[in-house]
């Protein structure tokens, strides 16, 4: 008798419509978070593998970038120096020949009387010196080319140097490479860019016009380091 009853109660349940949607809800609620623990789980593994395999070592690459670039700029010092007008336009020139030809406006400037404000306001002129415009705005004939040639110029000069390509590291650990290669020094004469009558345009144009992108290239061929003469302390 009462199994009977117990059966007329099940079945009562089995067919009573709210009991039915709360199954019902119950079964959903359960398969929802099963999706969501999957889906966890794979942001997770992902997460993981990304680190592991992707971001850990693009940062290595990119610590190993900068310090081939300073072990480098340790034995032949900088490369380039850099100037940016705020016009738009970037001058470049060989460091070596930016450092002597400071030197010598310096004790120049040293031999003569109230040497102070020309310390302050001098400018050198580096032959040749090349300019890059930012756009096609600003582009003068004289300028060596446009933003993205000097960038990829960098990138060329980064890549043989300390054997790691742009591509291959962060955009920080990159950055800190070019300036550690290509530093910046206000003080470098920009062609074309100053206000200031320190030259004609005429005389500028001669002196610095009609360099071309070819003979960056050239100018700015370092002497290439055989990798494996890099310092490896770090690595041990």
């Amino acid at each position: 008798m009462e199994d009977e009853e117990y059966r007329m109660l099940e079945f009562e349940m089995l067919t009573d419509p709210l009991f039915n949607v709360f199954v019902g809800v119950v079964a959903l609620g359960a398969f929802l978070a099963s999706l969501w623990m999957i889906r966890e789980a794979y942001r997770t593994s992902v997460r993981y593998y990304r680190e592991f395999f992707v971001w850990r070592p693009v940062r290595r690459r990119g610590e190993e970038m900068v310090r081939r670039a300073k072990f480098y700029v340790q034995i032949h010092g900088p490369l380039a120096v850099q100037n940016k007008a705020k016009k738009g336009v970037t001058a470049v020139a060989r460091y070596d020949k930016f450092n002597a030809r400071l030197l010598e406006v310096l004790r120049r400037a040293a031999g003569a009387r109230n040497t102070e404000p020309m310390c302050q306001r001098v400018f050198v002129d580096v032959v040749p010196t090349f300019t890059f415009a930012d756009n096609e705005a600003v582009h003068f004939p004289a300028h060596t080319g446009l933003k993205r040639d000097i960038d990829d110029l960098m990138s060329w000069i980064v890549a043989k140097i300390t054997d790691i390509g742009k591509a291959e590291v962060d955009k920080r650990s990159y950055e800190e490479a070019v300036l550690i290669l290509a530093v910046r020094d206000q003080r470098l004469l920009i062609p074309f860019e100053y206000e200031e009558p320190l030259h004609t345009v005429e005389g500028e144009f001669k002196k610095f016009g009609g360099t071309t992108l070819q003979q960056a290239e050239e100018q700015f061929v370092p002497p290439f380091p055989n990798t494996s003469t890099f310092d490896t302390s770090a690595d041990e």
